[in-house]
């Protein structure tokens, strides 16, 4: 096995260890482009709602194309 290390900026590991820096990377690495309504219904079935609620506390340490959809995540009202 081999272990990579990379440079990283402190914001990226800013909310490391919580459910949103988990969150916030996981939608990172998956990219604006795949990261869709259906996706972030199953975020919103699988959270948690105190973990989604804590999202909205670290949403500056998110890239901007990454916010509305948190905020939609972090929202009460089920999904239909």
């Amino acid at each position: 096995m081999t272990v990579e290390l990379r440079r990283t900026t402190p914001r990226n590991v800013a909310a490391a260890g919580r459910p949103a820096g988990l969150v916030i990377q996981a939608l990172r690495h998956l990219g604006e482009e795949h990261v869709t309504s259906a996706r972030i219904a199953d975020l919103k079935r699988t959270l948690p709602p105190a973990d989604r609620r804590s999202l909205i506390k670290d949403i500056k340490l998110a890239p901007i194309w990454m916010h509305q959809d948190l905020r939609d995540l972090v929202s009460l009202r089920t999904s239909t």
